[in-house]
């Protein structure tokens, strides 16, 4: 049975899961989260883990990648090929908007703490050889029973994990207090989001464990996802 702890922030999760042996971690934090993970990991009695599944390059989901490969020589990462723009850059793509109302809310107060920039720290080069391409790998050669599934939309690079029916899916879909839909604040291609969520949907996982709000089952994205294509995308966000 596969266990699952969460090694982030209120805001942003960093979760850890441990099944026959292999400890994985999917995403990291913001970068300036790196001492509060130390301290959950600590506490968690966690010294390293075998992998990282990156779900995306955005500075929320990839900003202490440096420090934690530095931490743990032994890790490999996990993500696609179209994260390297992203780690190269160290600042989230463009393109997309905000889907309602909330989501614009919180993208402002974001901008108000100065996160508007989305800045993160670029993959230091050395590491680039610890990471395994999705596109390119057998998941189920390094994690018995896994399985990657490509996710895009709120970016093209967003990948996600299904592991014992469990699926941990990054931005892919967010779980809002504020907001009924599960969709995240940012999407960068609303064809494709919706795709992607028809993806989760028949990849039949038990719970789904987004990067921010708390776990959810498949059918709030059966529910929501005939309303997906009413959705406009606004670009403009001011503080």
């Amino acid at each position: 049975m596969i266990k699952i702890a969460d090694l982030g922030t209120d805001f942003v999760h960093c979760w850890y899961l441990e099944k026959d042996g292999r400890r994985v971690l999917v995403d990291t934090g913001y970068a300036e989260d790196w001492p509060h993970f130390i301290q959950q990991a600590k506490a968690f009695g966690l010294d390293a883990a075998d992998f990282l599944f990156l779900t995306h390059a955005h500075d929320d989901h990839a900003g202490f990648l440096n420090p934690l490969l530095e931490q743990m020589p032994g890790l490999r990462v996990i993500a696609s090929k179209k994260a390297l723009p992203g780690l190269h850059r160290g600042q989230n793509g463009p393109g997309g908007g905000v889907p309602d109302a909330d989501a614009a809310a919180v993208c402002r107060q974001m901008v108000r703490e100065g996160r508007g920039r989305h800045l993160f720290p670029k993959i230091d080069e050395k590491f680039l050889s610890r990471f395994l391409w999705l596109e390119d790998i057998d998941l189920h050669d390094f994690l018995s029973g896994a399985e990657g599934l490509f996710l895009p939309g709120h970016t093209e690079d967003s990948i996600g994990f299904l592991w014992e029916d469990r699926l941990f899916c990054g931005d892919a879909a967010q779980n809002r207090l504020a907001y009924p839909m599960k969709t995240t604040i940012w999407i960068q291609d609303l064809k494709a989001y919706q795709q992607s969520w028809q993806t989760m949907i028949d990849a039949k996982p038990v719970r789904i464990y987004p990067g921010h709000g708390e776990p959810f089952g498949p059918e709030a994205l059966e529910a929501g996802l005939g309303a997906l294509p009413e959705i406009r995308l606004n670009p403009s966000i001011k503080a």
